[in-house]
């Protein structure tokens, strides 16, 4: 009776927030499971191919948007949490929502995983990487690693780990999973020389604390490496990609035990490639067979907020998330790929959703990347757009090409008011990099001139 209530509650409150044109995540989620504790668990075990929690510090809202093209294409009935609404009760919310789904794909937040994993008992538990991320929040690195390590006995019987090898932190934690299946990127990368000082958040063994040595980065920590004290290093691929970059998107070339096939991604970036990587590895452990990771993956497009293209006041817009300083670089790096010509538009608010302490702006690379971008103006604004403003500044950008508006949709506006007519007509775009909460509040703002829809959850 209390989870028949609850499901009740939910859908009720839903759609009245649908009608007030909110978003309805988390609230519905919270009040159902005030009503009925076990809700989780006993709408998790209603799933005939249970669930499936992508969890990891980048890249968990794509992964299991881009995981949720491949098996809705090969026949699987999908529920999802697609808000990211990914504490205890944005969970609460999507399993509510369900009208029939075989299999659930949940993301979920670190610090969450310990507490929800033993009532889903998921199927599959993919970790995508662990990296800095609101300190005020996690604290270190090794808090959010144990918070993950935590969730992995709780799998299900016959349960799977797929788990981002790159990552040494990652890949440690293999030993707290019953099975597990690895993925990767091999090819070209960057040398220890080439990397310099980028991303210290993986210097050491996860074993045995003693310093890692690498033969290649892709990006931060993520590569290859080894223990020379224990022997720990990066283990055998199930799932090897190689990335060939292109402006628009990427070419995977994918290798699952010796079969071999190609991918074409519309989605740019190193950080995108894992993020299909991910998703592919998690398709082909529930049995989609590579046509079908293929087709999916060539289909898909950019998810709320993660590199979405929009078209507004005859401007090119791309929003792309910004929440620590490796997802920021990365960002950074794909911007530089673009030979557009462009402006930006970057937005910190420091809301509990996105971290307090915005310290980790000091830990961008803005010196060495901006100037690679072909940025020409920055506009910045939210809670802390002059402690955005005063970061550039530092950075070596000239003040007459950053300009501070504090509101996020206003900035936004601005910056697309303010280019010289035509811009937009002869290919410029205006790339806008928000935190959570801003971008939730460009969002709103485009979605009141009917240029996206209301996020509705469900």
């Amino acid at each position: 009776m209390r989870v028949w209530l609850a499901i009740v509650v939910v859908r009720a409150l839903v759609a009245i927030l649908r009608g007030l044109s909110r978003g309805g995540g988390a609230l519905p989620g919270r009040l159902a499971l005030a009503i009925a504790p076990g809700l989780l668990g006993e709408l998790g075990q209603r799933l005939p191919r249970g669930v499936v929690m992508v969890t990891g510090t980048n890249g968990k809202t794509t992964s299991a948007h881009l995981l949720d093209e491949v098996l809705t294409g090969s026949g699987f009935r999908v529920l999802r949490n697609h808000s990211g609404a990914n504490l205890a009760s944005g969970l609460a919310t999507a399993l509510a929502l369900n009208g029939g789904a075989d299999v659930g794909i949940l993301e979920t937040d670190e610090a969450t995983v310990p507490r929800v994993a033993p009532a889903l008992r998921p199927t599959v538990m993919a970790v995508s990487n662990f990296f800095r991320d609101q300190l005020d929040r996690y604290g270190e690195l090794t808090t959010t690693v144990g918070h993950v390590q935590r969730g992995l006995p709780h799998l299900a019987p016959s349960g799977v780990a797929v788990l981002n090898a790159d990552d040494p932190n990652v890949a440690g934690l293999a030993a707290s999973a019953p099975r597990v299946v690895y993925f990767g990127l091999t090819g070209a990368g960057r040398s220890a020389a080439e990397r310099g000082e980028e991303g210290a958040d993986a210097r050491r063994c996860p074993r045995c604390g003693e310093a890692l040595r690498y033969d290649m980065y892709q990006y931060a920590h993520l590569g290859s490496y080894a223990c020379a004290a224990c022997g720990f290093q990066r283990p055998p691929l199930d799932l090897a990609v190689t990335v060939h970059h292109h402006p628009e998107g990427q070419e995977l070339e994918m290798d699952w035990h010796g079969e071999r096939w190609r991918v074409g991604l519309s989605l740019p970036g190193t950080y995108n490639a894992y993020n299909a990587t991910l998703a592919a590895a998690v398709a082909l452990t529930l049995g989609v067979p590579p046509d079908g990771v293929a087709r999916g993956l060539g289909q898909a497009r950019a998810s709320f907020g993660r590199m979405e293209a929009l078209a507004w006041r005859g401007v090119d817009l791309r929003l792309a998330l910004v929440k620590n300083p490796t997802g920021f670089n990365q960002v950074l790096e794909t911007l530089a790929d673009d030979p557009r010509p462009k402006d930006a538009v970057m937005l910190v608010n420091d809301r509990y959703a996105d971290g307090r302490d915005v310290s980790w702006l000091w830990d961008v690379d803005f010196e060495g990347l901006v100037p690679r971008t072909g940025i020409d103006r920055i506009w910045t604004g939210g809670t802390r757009g002059r402690d955005m403003a005063v970061r550039l500044k530092y950075a070596g950008l000239p003040t007459d090409r950053v300009a501070v508006v504090p509101g996020p949709p206003a900035a936004v506006l601005a910056a697309a008011v303010g280019a010289p007519d035509g811009r937009a007509g002869h290919g410029r775009r205006l790339y806008v990099l928000p935190t959570y909460t801003a971008l939730l509040a460009v969002r709103q703002g485009l979605a009141a001139e009917g240029v996206v829809r209301h996020f509705r959850e469900g």
